[in-house]
This record gives C-alpha cells, sequence and structure tokens, in this order.
C-alpha cells in the first residue's frame, strides 16, 4: 500500500485449514503500521471465520469496526444480500462520521 491515507481498509482473506491465509498474515505484517482504520471480509467453505478474525484483530494491533464472514453456504443461497449491505453499511457510516468530524 503506497498510499496512507485511505480512511478504510477492508481487508479480505480466504480461511485456509481453519486459519488466516498466510498471505494476508504477511500483507498485515507488513502494512499494520500505516492502516489507520480496518474492517475484516473472509470467505470460507463452513467454519473458522471468528478464529481468523482474532488473528487479524491480533496481529493488525487493532479493533476493526465490522466484520463480515461469508460462507459457501452463503454463496450459494445468496438470495438476500443483508449480510454485505449491513457490512457495507457500517464502514461507510464509520467513514462519514469521521471525516465529518475532520470538518
Amino acid at each position: 500500500m503506497n498510499n496512507p491515507q485511505y480512511d478504510l481498509v477492508i481487508l479480505d482473506a480466504p480461511v485456509w485449514m481453519m486459519r488466516l491465509a498466510s498471505p494476508m498474515r504477511a500483507l498485515i505484517n507488513q502494512e499494520k503500521y500505516r492502516l489507520k482504520r480496518i474492517a475484516f471480509f473472509c470467505t470460507e467453505s463452513t467454519s473458522g471465520g471468528p478464529s481468523v478474525f482474532r488473528s487479524m484483530e491480533e496481529l493488525c494491533e487493532k479493533t476493526p469496526i465490522a466484520t463480515l464472514e461469508i460462507t459457501q453456504a452463503d454463496i450459494t443461497h445468496f438470495d438476500d444480500s443483508k449480510k454485505l449491505s449491513d457490512f457495507l453499511n457500517i464502514c461507510q457510516k464509520a467513514v462519514s462520521k469521521e471525516n465529518d468530524g475532520a470538518s
């Protein structure tokens, strides 16, 4: 990440064998001090998201403003995009609130 000016960075990682994918672990270790605010998104077969989010939070040394866990079943039956919509609304409100406060 060349620009530390982002108000929010959404980190998206696949869950590999119930663990945080090593490329995301490397990215976080490299960039964590440039990340102003964060949100987490993960994709998985059936489970592992909560432990991956804990790992990401520990590595970032920050609490995410929102998390979104998407399973294979969610993708297969994605008739209701409420999970995604709720996640994006939280992210958008956090950025808007911060920008309003900076004025």
